[in-house]
């Protein structure tokens, strides 16, 4: 009995999250627009030679704009003190159709002047602050070296 309470609450869990995203766009509102990170990364995007105008419209409208996000850290700079790291929406998750893609993750700094985040690889944070939203190039190979910015004003660990 308790295996099929436990069976229920996770299909029911499940539903909501998706019917949530269905509902949303992955887009929902507040003093800072709470976007999800995996509907941010789920579309196609040539890895070489992507344009802003491959980038879906309701990402590249959110340029700019004061944004949340819930993730996971892939890489931070600096253990307890990083000042720029990546965040994706789930580490073990991310990534079951190939290698993971540029659109997948964000990339977070935080001033130089403010003490770095106090995170480690794999912490689940909460992160709010400017979203910039735009094709990023290596000037040496032209390849794609981000599509999501992010300028962080607060950041705190999920525990």
């Amino acid at each position: 009995m308790v295996v099929g309470l436990l069976l229920g609450a996770v299909i029911v869990a499940s539903f909501y999250g998706w019917a949530r995203l269905a509902a949303t766009g992955g887009i929902s509102g507040g003093e800072y627009a709470e976007l999800n990170l995996q509907a941010m990364g789920a579309f196609d995007l040539d890895q070489i030679k992507a344009r802003n105008e491959d980038i879906p419209s309701q990402w590249r409208a959110m340029d700019g704009k004061k944004v949340a996000l819930i993730g996971q850290t892939w890489s931070p700079d600096t253990a307890g003190h990083a000042h720029n790291f990546e965040l994706c929406y789930s580490i073990a998750n991310c990534c079951f159709s190939g290698p993971p893609q540029i659109q997948h993750f964000v990339f977070a700094s935080v001033p130089a002047d403010e003490p770095g985040a106090d995170i480690t690889y794999g912490d689940t944070i909460i992160l709010k602050g400017i979203l910039h939203v735009g094709v990023q190039n290596d000037p040496e190979t032209g390849a794609v070296l981000s599509v999501y910015r992010f300028d962080a004003s607060h950041i705190a660990r999920v525990y």
